[in-house]
């Protein structure tokens, strides 16, 4: 991650991985076992992640991407698989940039915080 700062940290536990987030927006991944850097994780090209989320089973990630770059562009939602690091999904939520984001216990119930104030509640079916 060289000298980027740090924003948000977590550590999956079924992958055994360091999860950082620094303030350009790139989610970075390193093997706790082993300390190594493994592939980093790009929100979206220009745009910037402010928070992630992980579920409660870990089996999904959600990095939060703000519009990229004023460019009329959506703010979007991507959901990773953890297991995999490979994505399953993105939900484009609209032109305001998104800081935060909550799920309920059951995982059917979004929420997302923006950066006009505004709180969206979205409710979806798991596969």
């Amino acid at each position: 991650m060289g000298a980027a700062l740090a924003i948000w940290l977590a550590i999956v536990e079924e992958s055994d991985t360091l999860v950082a987030v620094d303030a350009k927006g790139w989610v970075w991944r390193w093997s706790l076992a082993t300390g190594e850097a493994q592939p980093p994780i790009v929100s979206r090209a220009g745009g910037a992640t402010t928070a992630l989320l992980f579920h409660k089973d870990h089996s999904l990630i959600i990095p939060v991407g703000p519009a990229n770059d004023n460019r009329g562009e959506p703010s979007q939602l991507k959901f990773i698989d953890v297991r995999t690091w490979e994505p399953k999904m993105q939900l484009d939520i609209g032109p305001s940039a998104t800081l935060s984001v909550a799920m309920s216990p059951d995982g059917k119930v979004l929420l997302t915080g923006t950066a006009t104030g505004s709180i969206r509640r979205w409710t979806a079916d798991r596969e």
